[in-house]
């Protein structure tokens, strides 16, 4: 009888996380052909197959939605789980990484440069949040690249110019690369001056 229930509520639990990975896809789909403001509660649970009562047991607001469905975009864009750190060096994982963004910002039309321009300024803290994150792991990621980079000359690093440094300097000017749909070569040459 225990044991019962117990495979009863793993089912129920994997279940829960089908529909929220279904519905989350539904609305990366909307945010990638209509844009982030055209998503709303009806429009989703309409494309999710689920009743609108439904889908409020997954998501009890609308920002609650929008978040998650931001966060799904994020983690879209900036996956990359299955890349070896290791086996980069510096400029290559900046345009590695600027290469993810442009396939990103091509499935999804506008919204980097929508999301972190209005989200920057605080209108809507827990997507900030979310943001951050996301530039958080980068910024840990590249502290990761430099580390096992050999071909960092010596003497780079100092007590007033670490490895975080210049991380947020790479993340800060791609940041603009991005927004401004740009080419990095210019910051990859600045990074290959630096480093090499």
């Amino acid at each position: 009888m225990i044991l019962n229930i117990v495979q009863l509520f793993g089912v129920i639990m994997i279940k829960d996380f089908e529909t929220k990975a279904k519905i989350l896809k539904v609305c990366r789909e909307i945010i990638s052909n209509e844009g982030l403001a055209s998503l709303n509660m009806r429009k989703v649970a309409r494309l999710s197959d689920l009743a609108i009562g439904s889908l409020y047991y997954y998501f009890p607001s609308k920002d609650s939605l929008l978040t998650a469905s931001i966060e799904s975009v994020w983690e879209d864009i900036f996956s990359i789980e299955n890349v070896d750190l290791d086996n980069f060096d510096t400029a290559n994982f900046v345009q590695f990484i600027y290469d993810n963004i442009k396939k990103g910002m091509e499935r999804y039309p506008n919204f980097l440069t929508i999301h972190s321009l209005s989200f920057s300024k605080g209108k809507d803290i827990k997507a900030k949040v979310i943001m951050d994150n996301f530039l958080r792991n980068l910024e840990n990621d590249l502290i990761r690249v430099f580390v096992n980079d050999t071909k960092i000359k010596a003497g780079v690093f100092t007590d007033d110019f670490d490895e975080k440094d210049l991380a947020r300097f790479i993340i800060s000017n791609m940041h603009t690369v991005w927004i401004y749909q740009k080419s990095p070569d210019t910051l990859i040459k600045v990074i290959k001056k630096i480093l090499y």
